[in-house]
């Protein structure tokens, strides 16, 4: 057999959302924490995207190694039917999945006015990704305009990517 849907679904589910909260987990107090260093480089010139640009490199090196990190021990504790292809895959959705989330977290840290907001912001953040994401409650079961929103959600397209690499539906 191909392996018990349910506990494919969860594993893919704790994949996605433990790569999602690590993402903006570690950027989402990147930019507030630094807003005085922010604002003198600024003043002497230094361009806005040249800053977000090295934030950016730092962030996704850092979520890569975490991706990577996440990836062998999940395997490792419970492999996955499939090939190293497959595998090589899921790596890529999950590397994907948090890069879009270090740009959530940058959003976060950007608009807050101070460090306790941009903390206070990841939850609701993530009760968004985990409730519209699909994982929870599938997204034909949704009502019409929370389908719609869900639509929004980087979660709902990670989770539907992880399941189709290991071809979920098939299981």
């Amino acid at each position: 057999g191909r392996g018990i849907p349910g506990s494919a679904t969860l594993l893919l589910f704790v994949l996605v959302m433990t790569t999602i909260w690590l993402g903006t987990l570690d950027s989402a107090r990147e930019i507030i924490k630094e807003r005085a260093i922010f604002e003198r480089e600024r003043s002497i010139g230094v361009p806005v995207r040249a800053y977000l640009a090295s934030k950016v490199v730092l962030l996704y090196s850092l979520l890569l190694i975490q991706a990577a990190a996440l990836a062998v021990i999940v395997v490792t504790l419970r492999p996955l039917d499939g090939s190293a292809g497959t595998r090589l895959s899921l790596f890529f959705v999950l590397v994907a999945t948090g890069f879009a989330a270090v740009a959530l977290g940058l959003l976060i840290s950007s608009v807050a006015k101070t460090e306790e907001r941009s903390t206070a912001l990841i939850p609701a953040t993530m009760i968004f990704q985990l409730l519209l994401g699909g994982a929870i409650v599938t997204v034909k079961n949704m009502g019409a305009a929370i389908a719609a929103l869900s639509t929004l959600v980087f979660a709902r397209w990670a989770y539907a990517g992880a399941g189709s690499v290991i071809h979920l539906n098939e299981r």
